[in-house]
């Protein structure tokens, strides 16, 4: 991880599972690395698109990063899947005010 400048960013690192393994990059990317085959090459890429400025994620982008997946040739490909953004509650309408309510229905008084 030092070695492909992931160290820096490392903000948490799950190994509790062997066939499960991940790390938390920067608080913002999660990052699946799945069992420990190809391990150094997994972590290879997920540095690349963690850290190249022109090819990577920005830095505010945040979700999973998934390199825990190899085909069938051997090739593992990386697959982002940002945080969806929450929505946001709409504000409930204001109660109306019992007084105001009852000026605008009061008659007006006749005029003589």
């Amino acid at each position: 991880m030092q070695d492909d400048g992931l160290l820096d960013g490392l903000t948490a690192l799950d190994i509790s599972d062997t066939s499960q393994l991940s790390f938390t990059y920067q608080g913002r990317v999660d990052v699946l690395l799945g069992n420990s085959s190809s391990l150094d090459y997994k972590l290879r890429l997920a540095a690349k698109i963690l850290t190249d400025p022109d090819k990577g994620l920005s830095g505010s982008d945040r979700g999973t990063l998934d390199v825990s997946d190899q085909l069938e040739d051997g090739e593992i490909r990386g697959y982002f899947q940002p945080y969806e953004q929450p929505t946001p509650t709409p504000e409930p309408d204001p109660e109306p005010d019992p007084e105001s309510e009852n000026a605008e229905n009061a008659e007006e008084p006749p005029t003589e």
